[in-house]
């Protein structure tokens, strides 16, 4: 364990640092995220040791991931600006396995919702719990389309595979015989900054659509479930 921790972080002190400050393992990884400014006193977590480095210490550590480095930007990168986005800055693609990315235009709205449940763990001499057992994890969620000529979903899959000369593809689907693909949800406002959602393995349930001499457009609405999925990320567009 503490070889691989050593691997994930390393320290590079600072030169006002004495050498037995130096030569202190980053061994304990939940300290250091968790509590950024652990003391000697008070030990209250669990039995963890806490070390008596302070703030400049921690930025000096340098994580080996651009994720870490891409959550710590601030959200004022252009001057005064915020970094936010509206749903006119996002766009959907949808990527088959060996396919063809393809952007649908027709997506007009996008929800998700993730829900693991959770049960107390309890014990004698106690009305608290002591701890939580989690329990599956459910990614799912609903898609509408605007509806022009044609089903959006089956088109999205003859364009993605339309390099290929297959006789199946030369027959009818339902939404829900379509093999699993991705959602890529990203924004790029005019300022230049990015975001990014990816969906993973996207299986859809239902579907519906609803004709109406009231309606002044037609929607296609979707149910789906997925099996996994990469949060909201900032700046899509650089390597950092």
């Amino acid at each position: 364990m503490k070889d691989k921790i050593e691997t994930l972080f390393e320290y590079q002190p600072n030169k006002s640092d004495d050498e037995e400050k130096k030569n202190k393992p980053w061994n304990d990884v939940y300290n250091y995220i968790s509590y950024p400014e652990p003391t000697t006193a008070g030990n209250s977590y669990g039995g963890r040791p806490q070390r008596e480095y302070n703030q400049n210490d921690y930025q000096t550590m340098s994580l080996k991931k651009n994720i870490h480095n891409k959550f710590n930007t601030s959200v004022f990168q252009k001057g005064n600006s915020y970094t936010s986005f509206s749903g006119a800055d996002a766009i959907v693609t949808v990527v088959f396995k060996n396919g063809a990315p393809v952007t649908v235009g027709e997506c007009q709205t996008l929800t998700y919702s993730l829900y693991r449940p959770m049960n107390p763990v309890y014990r004698l001499g106690s009305a608290k719990p002591s701890g939580f057992t989690k329990g599956p994890r459910t990614i799912a969620g609903s898609i509408i389309f605007t509806v022009f000529d044609r089903h959006v979903l089956i088109s999205t899959l003859h364009k993605a595979y339309a390099a290929y000369d297959t006789d199946c593809l030369n027959q009818d689907f339902l939404s829900d015989e379509l093999p699993p693909f991705d959602f890529h949800i990203n924004w790029l406002n005019e300022y230049g900054q990015s975001s990014e959602i990816i969906i993973n393995d996207v299986h859809f349930t239902t579907e519906g659509q609803v004709h109406s001499i009231e309606d002044m457009i037609t929607e296609n609405t979707v149910q789906y479930l997925a099996t996994d999925m990469k949060v909201m990320q900032p700046n899509i567009n650089e390597n950092t």
